[in-house]
C-alpha cells in the first residue's frame, strides 16, 4: 500500500520538496491511525506531480466524490495558496491517481 502525495509542479524542486513534506505532516495529524498502519505495513511513499493549483483542487473535489481520505497543505508564505495533498493508502487511490506522473519528471 503506496502513501500518495501530490505536489504542484510550478513550484521549484526546493519547494515541491517542502510543501510535500508539509503535506505529509498534515496527513500524520489529521489521519494518524492511517498513517500508523501504512508505516507498519508498507512504508512506500509516491510523490506524483500536477500542473498547479487548480489542479490540485480539482484532485480534491474527486478524492472527495470517491470517498478517498487526504490532507492538504497551503503556504502561507505564499498566500495560502494549496500546495500539495496528501491522499491515504489503497487501491481506490491508486486507481483515481493513476494518469499522473512522478513528480520531477518531464
Amino acid at each position: 500500500m503506496k502513501l500518495y502525495i501530490v505536489v504542484r509542479e510550478d513550484l521549484s524542486p526546493g519547494a515541491q520538496t517542502a510543501q510535500s513534506l508539509h503535506a505529509f505532516r498534515e496527513f500524520v495529524e489529521y489521519h494518524p491511525e492511517i498513517e500508523k498502519e501504512w508505516y507498519k505495513t508498507s512504508n512506500t511513499v509516491v510523490v506524483l506531480g500536477c500542473e498547479n493549483e487548480h489542479a490540485l483542487a480539482h484532485l480534491r473535489l474527486g478524492a472527495v466524490e470517491r470517498g478517498i481520505k487526504f490532507s492538504i497543505f497551503r503556504e502561507p508564505d505564499m498566500d495560502d495558496s494549496m500546495t500539495a495533498i496528501t491522499f491515504q493508502p489503497g487501491p481506490k487511490t491508486s486507481e483515481y491517481l493513476v494518469n499522473l506522473r512522478l513528480a520531477g519528471k518531464s
